[in-house]
Order: C-alpha cells, then structure tokens, then sequence
C-alpha cells in the first residue's frame, strides 16, 4: 500500500505552484472529465441513438422508383434551312435538345396533370403525429383518390376507418361522407362533387387520420423537389429520371405517367407546328412551281427571236453573283413571313432578318448598275437566264425541305422511347438503418463530450491536489481517497436486535478497515496536526465545509478516532445542528440530549456527553432541534463549555456546519485552535472554495488547510493512492 500525500505547510505569500504540464486541457484531463460526468455522458449518449431508434421504428419509409428514356438524334427546326446549305446538299438546322426536353419534362403543362391522376397531391398523416418531429405512422392506408372543389383544396379533413369502412369529417366535426375501404364514395362538399377512396386492410384497428387535398401548384412544388432527372453522360441522348414517395406504387406511376403525358404533349405540339409550318412551305412551294414555269416560258421565247451571244466572263459572274443575292432576298422574305406569324416586328429576331433583307436589296440595286454596261442581247437574255436558275434553285431546296418535314412526321425526332418502364420498388432508400444508427452514435458521442464540456466549464470543480494548489491559497492541503469500505458501512441498516453502539462501531472506517486508503489518509492529517502544536494544551479542531455532502462529518468522527487510538482524551461535538451527521457514524440515538440543550440550560454538561462504546471517547450531539442555531452558537455559554471542557480532554473536535448557507461555523471557528476545509473531489465547486475561504478571512479567522475528500483511485491526472 503507497503512502498517500502529506499535508504540507506552504508560506502564504508563496505563489501556487503551476499545474503539471497538459493537465489541464490535455487528453488525460478529458477522459477524468468523462468519468467525473460518467452519468451525464452516459445519459446524453444513449438518449441520441435512442432517439435514432424511434425514428427508424416511427418514420414512413421513403421509395424510389426510377425509368430511363432516350432521346435519339436532334430536333430539326420547321423553319426554311438556309438555301445555300441545301443547294450544296448540307442537312437542314438541327438544334440540340436533352437539356431543353428535361425542362419539358419538369413544366408544369406536362407535370400538373400526372400529379392529379396519381394522387400526389394527397396527403394522407396520421393524426396524432409528434409535433414538429418529420416522422409518420406505417398504418399501411393509401388514399387512391380525392377529388374536391377547388374551394377545399388545402383543408384538413378528419378521417376515420375502422372495420373496413371509413367516415370523412370537416374542420366542424361535421361528417361529409363515408364508404367501405377499398371503394370509392361520393359524396358532397360545398354543394360540388367529391369522391374519396381508401385503400388498405380492412381488418385493421380503428384509425384516425388527417387528409388534405393540396393545392395544385403546392403539389407541384413538393413534387418537384423529389424529382430527379440527368443526363449520365455527355451527348449520350439518355435521361435518367427517378422520383421518391412513401407509397411505392405512387412512385413508379407517377414516373410513368410523366413519360406518357409528355410524350403526348410534346410529340403532339411539335405535329400541330410541323403541320402549320409545312403547309406554309407547300403554299409558298406552288408559287414557286408557277414562277419556274413561267420563267422557261419567257427563256423559249427569248432564244426563238435570235441566237444568244456567248457571255462574257464578267457577266457570267456578274449573274452568278445576282443569282446568289436573289436566292438570299427570296429566303429572307419567306422566313419572314413565317417570323411574322408568331413574332411582332419589334423582337430581335425579327429586327434580324428585316436589316439582313436591307442588306442583300441594296447590294443588288449596286449590281444592277453594273449591269447595265453590258451589250443590249446580252441584257436582254440575262434576267431570263437569271429568272430560271433561281427558280429553280428555290424550287428544289424547298421540296427537300417539305420532303424532309412530310419524312419526319409528327415528332421532328429521329426516335423517342422509353427504355424501362417504372416498376414498383420494394425496398425502401430511407431510412438507412446502418446510416442512421452510425450518425446517432456518432452524434451522441459528440453531444455526451459536448455535455462534459459544458458542465465543467459552466460549474468548475477540482478533483486533485494540484488543481486545489493552483487555484486557491490555504496554508496546508491534504487529500483523502474515496472509500468504498465506507460506503459499504453505511448503507447497513440496524438488524434486529442489533445496539446501536455497536453499529456505530462498525461504521467508523477507522475501526471496520484500518487498511483503507482514506484511514492513510486521515493518519497523515493527524499526525501533521501533531507535529503543528506540540503544546500540551487541549486543540480545538473545527471541521468546516464551503457546502453540505463533501462528507466533513465523516472526516470529523474518523479524525477524532484516531486520536482516542493514540491514547488521547478525545471529545467529539456535533455543532451542525441544520444538517447533522455524527450520531449515524458513532451509534448514538439521534434525539439524545446534546449541545442545543446544554447552551439553552435544559441539560448539564455531564447529562450530553456520551462516552463511546469501543473507543477512549467522548460524544457531544447536536441535541434538541432549534428554530434559532445561530443565536444559540452566538451566545456567551458556547465559549464558556469550550474552556471548560479544555480542562477534561486533550483534544476536541467539532464539526461545524457549513460556511456559506450559514455562519453557525464561524461562531464556532473563532474559539478553535485549527479550523480545517473539507471539499469534496469531482463535486465542490471552486467558486464556492473562494467564497468560504473569504468569508473565514473577513471574520479574522486562520485557514489552517482544505482537505480533498472522496478523490477517486482511478483518475488518470489524479495522486495513486494505491
């Protein structure tokens, strides 16, 4: 068995020694945070995964259905390609569109309707949810359909279903309608039609739910933000979509709903624009036809009147030239005017096209001029050469683009299909029962150190003696090991049969375990007390605390035990007359004659002294109870029965009350020899040390040292004291 620490004298204008290096905040120190706060961590700890628990157990699985659409080749635009492209055989304006269809996808022309046919805007809860909580009850019902006026979309109605049948209420408690679970019921609201169906099992337990029909673009919000679509890779023309709902058969109908509603819609508006686009082009194409006719005509008659001149070079250039400016002017105009059907005159694409078409007639006009220079047969042949070649160049470009967009059909696609079909899914993607136990476990490890932390630092405690060093000033400091023996004797009761004093006996550690850590403890602090007043004269040991539980009266029994063992005339007082605790560890009947009766007069000296039953020493309660301690701890009698019991013993120790809720100790405190500080490791804070070592010096009264009680064995920043 190791010694444990000596009290030790310390000059009072020595400064503290400092602590031992990373103590203080260092990973020793936060694991004997822990185990000072073991209940606190333990608690805060298991209460996070627990409540990780409850939601696994309470929330409404989440499922996610998905389908995969593709989207081959690109969007080809009914507008008139460019003629030149089509002159020299390049494919008609072709405009990306997987970026553009997924926001197809997403409007609400397309998503509104799904929403209503699936019943995705139906909100079914039970009705005694856990209040701001996101979780629901597995109560296995679906509501199919609830078709409302648009005046009660967004109320909350009462459903109740029980044996197979079920009754909507209003928000007045009023029933509105009933049915037999998995059958529709009409009913209705507001003098307009409403339908309801629930479906789910019929021998299920009475039930009361909340139901809501939301409104449309609520629905179509909440909606939104579950669904997920993307392209997996760069120009792969795949979109994967998936949506997450609790009911997982509303999953896949909505994905499956989305793809057949925008098929229609989508495949369906670009027919109506490809049909109002080709039949301008057929108009404008029949001109076309006319004009290229009557431009062979004119040439015939123009070649019968005379040979033609070969041209020269330059106007051979020069017609090619008015060729390509004609081809340009025709195209402009009749892309404006499909421009115009649509767009007013001030749009920047209008703008456009109208300052290109400027552009091309005056270079025209300036090749007009030029063009006069030229022999008269050749001007003469000229614009009919001209006529023809641009006829016939627009003609042609524009039956390949009608042949084109008659080709495509009604989709303007190359292929649009949906690659796999929605299907229900059967297992849930949340909640992730590994996931979610993990993060529990992981946050309520950090809330349990958090908690620690928090107490520590709000309410600061020491549970060494180094830290007692550092942060207060005593003369003396000693330290006293928990003992479990002590705690084992008392938490005995009286058996029957059993005396009293011979409980007693048993319950002072110095009798029942000599041995222990603490009695080492205790011997040191007596025999530093010894060697402090060699005198003859009789000590008066007054054992004090800044705050009741730091266990001063088991230091006081303990002490004075060892000094009756060492052949002492000992007498023991009890001056704690608010919470007193001497009569539990000697054996004596709580309700005997004691110190309040001698200094009120009711009893004698001799009357209140109780000898103990197995040690050379004496015992004086607290006595009668008082409505007034301090007065009578106050009064003259207290110092006149000290000087006279100084006479009879050698030694006297007295265990006063505690110093802050009272001042019984100082009335005490200032006829002692020694006045000793009992806190308690782990538990007394170091405000209230400061506190009860001020109120000592404002009353002139000397600390002769604090004793550390209850230090735990097993801290790792802590003394051994094993």
């Amino acid at each position: 068995m190791s010694a444990p620490y000596a009290i030790e004298r310390r000059a009072a204008n020595r400064l503290p020694p400092a602590p031992p290096p990373g103590d203080a905040f260092g990973v020793r120190a936060a694991a004997d945070a822990v185990l000072q706060h073991g209940r606190l961590a333990l608690g805060v700890f298991l209460a996070v995964p627990t409540l990780a628990v409850l939601y696994l157990v309470l929330a409404a699985p989440v499922f996610r259905a998905d389908t995969v659409i593709e989207i081959s080749g690109q969007l080809r635009s009914p507008l008139l390609p460019s003629l030149a492209n089509a002159e020299r055989g390049a494919p008609a304006m072709q405009t990306p569109v997987i970026s553009g269809e997924m926001e197809v996808l997403r409007s609400r022309e397309v998503l509104l309707p799904v929403i209503l046919a699936s019943g995705a805007d139906i909100q079914l809860s039970n009705a005694k949810r856990f209040g701001f909580l996101p979780i629901g009850t597995r109560h296995g019902f679906t509501a199919t359909t609830f078709h409302v006026p648009d005046s009660q979309r967004g109320i909350a109605f009462s459903l109740t279903v029980d044996a197979g049948r079920w009754e909507l209420f209003d928000a007045a408690d009023l029933k509105v309608g009933s049915g037999r679970v998995g059958e529709a019921g009409r009913f209705a609201l507001d003098g307009q039609p409403a339908e309801l169906r629930i479906d789910g099992p019929s021998d299920a337990p009475a039930t009361q739910f909340s139901l809501r029909a939301n409104h449309p673009l609520k629905a179509y919000e909440e909606v939104l933000e579950r669904l997920k679509m993307f392209e997996p890779s760069r120009e792969s023309n795949v979109v994967r979509l998936s949506y997450e709902d609790t009911d997982p058969a509303r999953a896949a109908a909505v994905l499956n709903g989305l793809v057949n509603r925008y098929l229609e819609e989508s495949v369906g508006r670009r027919s109506r624009d490809s049909e109002k686009a080709l039949g301008f082009l057929e108009t404008q194409l029949a001109k076309l036809k006319r004009r290229v006719s009557a431009a062979e005509d004119a040439l015939r008659v123009q070649q019968r009147r005379g040979s033609a001149t070969p041209f020269a070079t330059e106007a051979e250039s020069a017609l090619r030239q008015r060729g390509d400016l004609e081809r340009q002017s025709v195209e402009l105009r009749i892309k404006q005017q499909q421009l115009a059907q649509t767009l007013t005159p001030q749009h920047p694409e209008m703008a456009a096209v109208t300052a290109q078409l400027a552009t091309v007639q005056r270079a025209l006009d300036r090749l007009q001029d030029n063009l006069r220079q030229f022999p008269e047969q050749q001007r003469e042949l000229l614009p009919l050469q001209r006529e023809l070649q641009i006829s016939t160049q627009l003609y042609l470009a524009m039956l390949t683009h009608v042949q084109q967009l008659r080709l495509d059909g009604a989709s303007g696609f190359i292929s649009v299909r949906q690659l796999d079909a929605a299907v229900e899914p059967f297992e849930p993607v949340r909640p992730h029962a590994a996931a979610v136990l993990s993060i529990g476990v992981g946050v309520g490890l950090l809330l349990a150190l958090l908690a620690v932390v928090a107490v520590r630092s709000l309410q600061p405690t020491v549970s060494d003696l180094h830290e007692y060093e550092t942060f207060t000033s005593p003369a003396t400091v000693g330290v006293i090991a928990q003992s479990e023996a002590q705690l084992r004797l008392m938490s005995s009761r009286v058996k029957d049969g059993e005396a009293l004093e011979e409980l007693g006996t048993h319950r002072l550690l110095v009798r029942a375990a000599p041995d222990d850590p603490a009695v080492e403890g205790l011997r040191s602090v007596h025999l530093s007390l010894m060697l402090r007043t060699r005198s003859s004269e009789c000590r008066v040991v007054t054992i004090t605390a800044p705050a009741s539980g730091t266990g001063k009266a088991f230091i006081a029994a303990n002490l004075a035990a060892l000094m009756a063992e060492g052949g002492k005339r000992v007498l023991l007082i009890d001056s704690d007359m608010r919470n007193p605790g001497i009569h539990d560890l000697v054996g004596l009947d709580q309700n005997a004659a004691g110190l309040a009766d001698l200094l009120g007069g009711q009893r004698s000296l001799d009357r209140v002294i109780h000898p103990h039953a197995a040690l050379p020493m004496d015992v004086i309660l607290q006595g009668t109870p008082t409505n007034n301690p301090g007065g009578i701890l106050l009064s003259p009698a207290l110092a006149e029965t000290l000087a006279t019991l100084r006479e009879r013993y050698d030694d006297i120790v007295i265990n006063a009350a505690p110093l802050l809720p009272s001042s019984d100790a100082l009335s005490v405190g200032r006829l002692s020899d020694v006045v000793l500080l009992v806190v308690r490791a782990e538990q007394s804070l170091l405000r209230e040390t400061r506190m009860a070592q001020r109120r000592l010096e404002q009353a002139g009264i000397r600390l002769e040292g604090i004793l550390v009680n209850g230090v735990k064995r097993h801290r790792l920043n802590g003394p051994r004291l094993t």
